[in-house]
Parts: structure tokens; sequence; C-alpha cells
């Protein structure tokens, strides 16, 4: 997200000088989903495929000079937008979108409630090659949900420096609420974050739902900018961030110490920490 790139680089030079390598009621449910039986691209989407694949071997290729790669990737990043928008798309399985993009998209779908009705909720993020974005804010994620009848798409982070690995639904205040966790691009895997967005009128739009008073233990430290958190370990250790079994928050802990597990849930409106 590149308006908040100040206060990221901030958050993570002050990691680096400390030593560091860097829901209102019942959550509806978020759910893996059975794909064995998903469809075989449609000729459109299958065409778009194609095309993107294309847009991949010239953006990859040393010999293009790094203008016209970069010049390339934007081509690539409105045809994925494209692809997204397709219903027929979210038809297609995870694991085989990726491979028709040899594996230079990351792709997580997961059946939910939305909108007080049972749909597809698709994650689709492109991690730029660093040579031509850089080291930081170089990743790409559109969301994509909707059903068979009819498919909605939306481009949440344009060249963040946020991999998200998971996602959840929660209904707080009486709306849906998407929560995308990972890791952060510079740092990893010591740097993870939580982003929140609500659903109005069809259009996801930002969330401040996490608290700004969670004292952490003195191994984490944190900044909230917006409706996003970043969260880091200062003893370098590598750090995994998942939603709760309940998707009403989420759980930070490290392979290196399993006691300094930390968990944030959802109390009234607000992501809280929980002591």
């Amino acid at each position: 997200m590149k308006k908040y790139q100040k206060t990221l680089a901030a958050f993570l030079l002050f990691t680096s000088l400390t030593g560091c390598g860097f829901a209102e009621g019942a959550a509806p449910p978020t759910q893996p989903i059975n794909q064995t039986a998903a469809k075989q691209p449609s000729q459109e989407v299958q065409a778009s495929l194609d095309t993107l694949k294309g847009y991949l071997a010239k953006i990859n290729d040393t010999s293009v000079a790094p203008g016209d790669r970069e010049g390339v990737q934007a081509q690539f990043i409105e045809g994925l937008g494209k692809l997204v928008s397709m219903k027929e798309s979210l038809l297609v399985n995870d694991n085989d979108l990726a491979i028709a993009l040899d594996n230079q998209i990351t792709v997580k779908t997961k059946a939910v409630n939305l909108n007080g009705a049972d749909a597809k909720l698709r994650w689709v993020s492109y991690n730029g090659l660093p040579e031509i974005n850089g080291t930081l804010e170089r990743v790409w994620s559109f969301v994509q949900w909707g059903d068979d009848q009819k498919t909605n798409s939306q481009l949440l982070l344009e060249q963040g420096a946020e991999l998200v690995q998971d996602f959840f639904l929660t209904k707080i205040g009486g709306k849906d609420h998407l929560i995308a966790l990972g890791h952060l691009t510079e740092n990893t895997p010591s740097s993870v974050f939580a982003v929140a967005w609500v659903l109005n009128q069809n259009k996801w739009e930002p969330a401040n739902v996490f608290a700004e008073n969670n004292p952490l233990p003195q191994v984490w430290n944190a900044q909230l900018y917006e409706n996003e958190l970043m969260i880091n370990h200062t003893g370098n250790a590598t750090v995994n961030i998942t939603p709760t079994e309940q998707n009403d928050g989420f759980v930070l802990t490290t392979d290196e110490a399993p006691d300094q597990k930390v968990t944030f849930k959802l109390e009234g409106e607000k992501f809280q920490l929980q002591k």
C-alpha cells in the first residue's frame, strides 16, 4: 500500500535497530473448499491465461530492458484484474490456476457466508520481482467473491509489502469484515500483519477494527496504521500468524519459543490482545 510507505519504512527501520531480522456475535463460517471437481477453464479464461503467461515470460526475461519489463508488468497486473473479474475463473481450482501461470501467483479460496448467502471468496496475489520493483513494496493482491451466477472482484493491495497467507470473514457491527493475515516482504519471517476491510454496497473499504491500546510482551513490538496492524518479533524468531478456529481473531506463535504465543480476539467491535 503506497499510501503508508513512510510508516512502514519507519516500522521496519525501528525493528532493525532493535535487532530484529524483521467480531460481533458468532463469526460466519470460513472454510477451505473441496475443489477436486472444479471445472476446466472456459475458452475465455484460457485465452486470458495464455496472454498472462506470455507477459510473465517477458517480465522474467533478463535480456529485456528493466523499463520494458516494468511496462509489461503493468499489462500483466491489468490482465490479472480482468481474469478475476470473469465469473468462470472462480470455477477453476486454486492449484490449476496457479500452475497455469507457472506458480507465479498465489491463490487461496474459501467457502464463506457473505451478505447472508453461501459464496466463495478467493485471494489472488502476484509478488513482483525485486529487480523491477525493489525489495519492499512489490505485491498486488485481488479479492474475488461470488457464486456460479455472479462474481465480483477488487484490487485490495496495490504494490504493497503484504504477502497474504490466510484470511477470514467475521461479522462486526452487523457487517461482513474481511481480515487478511501474512508476512511483510521485509524482515520475513519475523514481521507479520493483519489488515481489515468492511463490505459496503458491494465494495471492500478499509476498516479500523484493531484496538489502539494493545500492550504486547517485550519480545514483540507493533504499529497500527489505519486498518493495518504490523507486529514484529524482536528476537529474529520465525513468526506464524493464523486465524482462530472460530474466525473471531488471530494467533501469533514462534517456532523457537512456543510459550511466547499471542492471541487477538474480537471484543465488541475491536480486536483486543488477550491477557
